[in-house]
């Protein structure tokens, strides 16, 4: 019988750890996984791919970026709109699906502190604001109301946490009732009001969402001849976050009734 020298064991067991090094998925990592850039690959088609969500491609820049640091098989991504064929990105792992406790609710939207409407932030009790009277025994003051039915809830920053989008009606006591558009983030499940714009007076508004980070408000505003009271235009007006600023993206409109008919006529219409 041939004996088998200590020599070529070590080199059949050196072997076998090499085949089974080679055959583990070395691309893959506890915290991500690598990706190899394909024809016709860009960030955000990349980004829907893995976390369902075009917004959230810079989850993608800054790992593959700090794994550069760290890799010179990696390459900086310098500018998001431009990645090669064969370029290597890190994927980290989708952050885990908030818990019910970490959700926005809805109570909370509704005692939060807003800005953008008056030259000082204020904060709604029971989605209501009331600010001191401007003359001293008189009835009109400085009010704010959440409108409940318009709330919409989905991910405004591409951080895979459910923000929301909230409509707040502001009246000083005269005849126009102001429609503020605000955005709010959800820090540790906490809303934290980062934008605000005014969508008009007296617009009547119809439904809002959120869909792949705009937010979508549908509604109807004022044509040309219409009285203050009873707007015809339908509108549709799309919003996005950009360095916490409310920038419209789209808007279209298209003559004809209000969206329900009613016209917005004081602040108990949204006090709940």
């Amino acid at each position: 019988m041939k004996k088998v020298g200590p020599f070529v064991v070590a080199l059949a067991i050196l072997s076998l750890t090499i085949g089974v090094a080679l055959a583990a998925p070395s691309h893959q990592g506890a915290s991500g996984q690598v990706y190899v850039v394909l024809k016709d690959d860009w960030l955000s088609k990349i980004a829907e791919k893995y976390y369902g969500d075009r917004l959230a491609y810079p989850r993608i820049v800054e790992a593959t970026n700090a794994k550069a640091a760290q890799d010179s098989s990696f390459a900086a991504i310098k500018n998001p709109d431009l990645i090669e064929i064969g370029q290597k990105l890190w994927i980290p792992e989708a952050a885990p699906a908030p818990s019910t406790a970490d959700k926005l609710s809805l109570d909370a939207l509704r005692n939060a502190t807003y800005q953008g409407i008056y030259d000082q932030p204020v904060t709604l009790t029971g989605g209501k604001y009331e600010g001191k009277p401007f003359q001293e025994g008189g009835a009109s003051r400085p009010t704010v109301v959440f409108a409940d039915p318009f709330t919409a809830f989905g991910d405004l920053n591409g951080d895979g946490i459910e923000d929301a989008a909230v409509i707040l009606v502001e009246n000083s006591g005269g005849s126009g009732s102001f429609l503020y558009l605000a955005a709010m983030i959800n820090q540790d499940g906490k809303p934290v009001n980062v934008a605000t714009t005014l969508l008009g007076d007296r617009v009547q508004p119809e439904s809002m969402s959120i869909q792949g980070g705009e937010i979508v408000f549908q509604g109807a505003t004022h044509a040309p001849d219409d009285p203050m009271c009873c707007p015809s235009l339908k509108t549709t007006m799309k919003y996005r976050l950009d360095k916490g600023t409310l920038v419209p993206s789209a808007a279209t409109t298209a003559a004809g009734p209000s969206p329900t008919g009613q016209p917005i006529s004081g602040m108990d219409d949204f006090s709940g």
